[in-house]
């Protein structure tokens, strides 16, 4: 059964809270046993053998409580840009577009849009102490926006934006530190029991132990924030058909799959042999032309009855696709007025920015943009 995401969320951070006040217990409680066994041997006479043996018990002890203390410290790699960042001032529409999608889902500001290479289409914070007072990025993929409606793209990106307004991102920042200090913390006891096994074989059972509960706990947090991950879509999807429509989001839910299908050929067939010879081809018209081939919708097709017949995982981290377009078939909303128009319609100068995008792929070298008639494979 799949937690709802406000429960999630508030047992999600409960999980991570435990963890680490758990594992600091548990540093403190050695690095006190470590001064203890120390305490025992100063200032007697306990023998050539347990003399020594109760210090390297002593230092044994506190070396792991500062390991375990050691592995909770935040590691958060710094951001690398995804993709060529998009500029209000070259793409007003646009950003318009994303200001009132923002609007009416409540979802607030977004300081960063990155256009990517492919299909990817998502939101995530970063930087601030635990997604608060973070910075919000979006990303959209040049494919996806070549093959949407604009009514498409607003409901997909309602999706995204509805992350943002349940607070999403920053839960799912949460739960990722928490599954980094927890992996953290295993792969240094593990590293531990390694050195251990060579050189101290009778260390490695209490390692053991102590390993056992930090697996089980990886596994039962992992499987947790998946379920949660997997409601929080749901609202989101919810959230995107009350706001365009049920049709709506079931067409642009479909092109995404199919576009998933065709691209990778469609960027080996038509745009890689053009960067080979310094050339680009108008990207968004070539990708619609090209999935209107025989090929691609037999690729299409056949990509769609594969997500249909999918079965979910508990460690998926969305639900499988026939339970998302089965709750927008049900939620029965009527769509808004349809807006056609290409999403890349929406672009500031598309000829300039696929050029600049495509610069990106290549080093060394500089491209120059041609028609599609010089596009022989399409």
């Amino acid at each position: 059964m799949t937690a709802s995401p406000q429960r999630s969320e508030r047992t999600t951070l409960a999980l991570i809270i435990a963890f680490y006040v758990g594992t600091l217990t548990l540093a403190f409680a050695l690095e006190w046993a470590g001064v203890q066994v120390f305490g025992l041997v100063m200032g007697r006479n306990p023998g050539r053998i347990v003399g020594p043996l109760s210090i390297v018990v002593g230092i044994s002890l506190m070396v792991l409580g500062w390991v375990l203390a050691w592995s909770l410290w935040p590691r958060v790699p710094a951001f690398a840009a995804p993709g060529m960042e998009l500029r209000a001032k070259d793409h007003p529409t646009l950003f318009r577009e994303l200001e009132r999608v923002a609007a009416m889902t409540g979802g607030g500001t977004v300081h960063h849009v990155y256009l990517l290479e492919g299909i990817e289409l998502y939101v995530e914070e970063f930087g601030g102490i635990f997604g608060f007072r973070g910075k919000r990025v979006i990303g959209i993929g040049i494919a996806l926006l070549s093959t949407l409606t604009v009514s498409e793209l607003r409901s997909l990106l309602s999706h995204e934006f509805g992350h943002f307004a349940g607070g999403d991102t920053r839960v799912s920042l949460w739960a990722a530190h928490g599954r980094s200090a927890l992996r953290q913390t295993i792969a240094n006891l593990e590293s531990l029991y390694g050195h251990a096994s060579e050189h101290f074989a009778l260390a490695t059972v209490p390692l053991r132990v102590l390993l056992y509960p930090f697996d089980w706990y990886a596994g039962f947090l992992l499987r947790f924030t998946m379920s949660g991950a997997r409601a929080r879509e749901l609202a989101a999807d919810a959230m995107a058909v009350r706001l365009e429509g049920s049709s709506t989001f079931i067409d642009g839910f479909n092109k995404f799959t199919d576009v998933a299908a065709t691209y990778p050929s469609f960027f080996d067939a038509v745009v890689l042999p053009h960067l080979k010879r310094g050339t680009v081809p108008p990207i968004a018209q070539a990708l619609r032309e090209y999935m209107t081939t025989p090929d691609a919708r037999t690729s299409c097709l056949a990509a769609r009855r594969e997500r249909l017949e999918r079965r979910g995982d508990v460690l998926d981290t969305h639900p499988p696709p026939s339970e998302r377009l089965a709750l927008a078939q049900r939620l029965a909303v009527r769509p808004r007025a349809r807006d056609d128009r290409h999403a890349t319609d929406l672009m500031g100068d598309l000829a300039a920015t696929e050029l600049a995008l495509a610069q990106q792929w290549v080093t060394g070298a500089t491209l120059r943009r041609v028609p599609l008639t010089a596009n022989a494979e399409v």
